[in-house]
């Protein structure tokens, strides 16, 4: 096999399931289709996954797409060892989901691919879960100290997760973790490999992609046990892969526990509070400067500037580091702060504070970093463009929210960024999907406000009526969508978008500098109190639809406002009952100058008076 199926040849495979899909065991399997009748195909990592019926239950199958032909080996070695530590590891098996792995498990084009089989989660995804549970610092801190037992557990058996991230971490209804995703599964042994980054957001800066234990061990920089595991700064870089993301999760729990206010201006459904900007320029921060403002996590933000400035070596567990930072949590969400147990040096409350803040910001002034790839939802690519069965962020502004019911009754709504009748891509919430984003529904309001959506590429749909080619993407969590400013979407396009990125630099440094200069949590004037753009989310009111307000300008909208003189005409906005059709409203980086007015009117009456003079001059002597 030269390479992986398309999602469309999977689908095609599956919908003749009896024939194509080998498991055994299973009896009246069923494939589960969407309203469309295709198979629902959701996004986990380099698999698709499928859900399966049969008669004792539901089964997930994960089908890979883009992983390389040298990495089988390592699969089917990660999911041997997750049925050992499932048979052995006491504290730690009841984390682990039991999967299967199944070399003949489909055949696809007279090809026989590999898959995995295993029992379907019935609960919400930390990111889905804490949409719904960020106001509740009890439920957060009952999370953290079940997460620091999740760690030891995993380190007490020398394995590595790979991938500690929310789409990874299911919370069932009593609280407890389950960890999904185990391609990436190993012992931290010396042949132990990195074969994939993770998630951005949840990586620490002094990461690594190929980094291959076994070759570093050989190079003298650690040394082998008698049990085969690595040992010395070799463990310690293997561990931090799971270290890291433990304390990146638990700091913006325990934020949240203390001020939930702040979920909406700096989660963005794929992180909790940080974000890998965070990581690279901590001291430049909003988040981690909010973070300073509780005083029982005053400690844990400088540990943690310290962790994200230094070797990746040099993370510690999340015990230590709790017990380093005073912290004590108990099982029923308590928390018991103590003394700090290190001295962090300080260099930017020095002599040089002014220098470290300026630098800080023009580092902070940088292009928008994506965890997937960008799309424009009003200049989406179509046919062999499309990236069809990938996940991707779209962003776009909505033209129309459109209800409907299905043949059995069932409510449904898209998400038109362009005219539905014509060719393009739209988001898709089905029934079961409406009522888990039941607090973030779309309506008309929607209309004429920008959207972040992240998420699979689905087949495309042919209209006979109108014979055109609708792509879509299938909303099934509150966390893949964000309503965000006219501002940040350009931001998040612009990279995309292919245009010569020096004809916004000045712009985005005086934005970026007049928000920074205003934000409360860097501490300057508090008068202004929105988030930092690319952080905030805009519009959503937890009643259960958007908000229908005004949009709260930003600290940089409220400058330039205050600075510019009056104007004969104010221009009016275009809205949803008003909108624009000219190249305007298909492309989004139209903007007014910024030029400044000029400051020459003193020079042009100085050569008026010149002038003056020197015609009197001319006229009296010719008298």
């Amino acid at each position: 096999m030269s390479g992986w199926p398309s999602l469309q040849e999977y689908n095609r495979a599956l919908l003749n399931s009896s024939e194509n899909l080998r498991i055994s065991g299973l009896s009246d399997l069923r494939l589960e289709l969407n309203n469309l009748g295709l198979p629902n195909a959701l996004s986990g990592g380099f698999a698709y996954i499928y859900q399966l019926s049969y008669r004792g239950g539901k089964k997930a199958l994960r089908l890979f797409h883009s992983v390389s032909q040298d990495r089988l080996p390592a699969l089917q070695k990660a999911y041997t060892l997750l049925g050992t530590l499932r048979r052995t590891a006491d504290a730690l098996s009841d984390h682990l989901v039991e999967a299967l792995w199944i070399s003949d498990c489909l055949k696809v084009n007279g090809n026989l691919v590999p898959g995995v089989v295993m029992d379907w989660v019935q609960a919400p995804t930390l990111g889905t879960w804490l949409e719904q549970n960020y106001r509740n610092g009890e439920a957060l801190n009952r999370l953290r100290y079940r997460l620091a037992q999740l760690q030891g557990a995993l380190e007490t058996q020398q394995v590595v997760h790979g991938d500690i991230q929310t789409g990874n971490l299911a919370v069932r209804s009593d609280g407890h973790i389950l960890l999904l995703d185990y391609d990436g599964f190993q012992q931290a042994g010396s042949e132990y490999r990195s074969w994939e980054q993770g998630h951005i957001h949840f990586q620490h800066p002094d990461t690594f992609s190929t980094w291959t234990a076994g070759g570093a061990v050989g190079s003298g920089t650690a040394g082998a046990g008698p049990s085969g595991f690595v040992t010395g700064v070799e463990l310690s870089r293997i561990q931090a892969i799971d270290r890291f993301p433990f304390i990146v999760i638990d700091l913006g729990l325990a934020l949240l526990a203390a001020q939930p206010a702040l979920f909406d201006q700096f989660c963005q459904g794929e992180n909790i509070v940080f974000t890998a900007d965070d990581f690279i320029d901590p001291r430049g921060s909003a988040a981690l400067a909010a973070l300073g403002t509780v005083q029982e996590l005053e400690g844990a933000r400088s540990a943690f500037l310290s962790i994200c400035e230094g070797p990746a070596s040099a993370v510690p567990s999340l015990r230590d580091f709790h017990e380093a930072c005073g912290i004590h949590l108990t099982e029923a969400g308590q928390v018991r702060t103590g003394a700090v147990q290190f001295t962090v040096e300080k260099p930017w409350e020095g002599e040089k504070a002014g220098e470290q803040e300026t630098v800080g910001r023009k580092r902070r002034n940088r292009a928008y970093r994506s965890v997937y790839p960008v799309y424009d939802g009003r200049n989406f690519p179509l046919g062999n463009s499309a990236p069809m069965g990938q996940k991707i962020e779209l962003i776009g502004k909505v033209r129309e929210v459109k209800y409907g019911f299905t043949k059995y009754g069932k409510p449904y709504a898209f998400v038109n960024f362009t005219d539905w009748k014509q060719d393009g891509i739209k988001l898709i919430f089905w029934s079961e999907d409406l009522e888990a984003c039941r607090d973030r529904k779309p309506d008309v309001t929607w209309e004429g406000k920008w959207i972040s959506a992240i998420g699979l590429v689905d087949e495309p749909y042919k209209s006979p009526k109108f014979s055109t080619l609708q792509y879509s993407i299938t909303i099934h969590e509150p966390n893949q969508i964000r309503l965000i400013s006219e501002s940040e979407a350009r931001r998040r396009l612009k990279k995309h978008s292919g245009i010569d990125m020096e004809d916004y630099d000045d712009e985005a440094e005086a934005e970026d500098e007049a928000e920074i200069a205003t934000d409360p949590f860097l501490g300057r004037s508090p008068s202004f109190s929105s988030g930092i753009s690319g952080n905030a989310a805009y519009g959503f009111s937890r009643s259960g639809s958007a908000s229908t307000g005004t949009k709260k300008p930003s600290n940089a909208e409220l400058l330039r406002q205050l600075s510019r003189p009056a104007s004969p005409a104010a221009e009016q906005p275009a809205t949803a009952s008003s909108r624009q059709t000219g190249p305007q409203d298909v492309w989004p980086y139209n903007t007014l100058s910024k030029e400044p007015e000029s400051k020459n009117h003193g020079c042009l009456w100085f050569v008026i008076g010149v002038i003056a003079v020197v015609l009197y001059i001319y006229l009296t002597g010719r008298h």
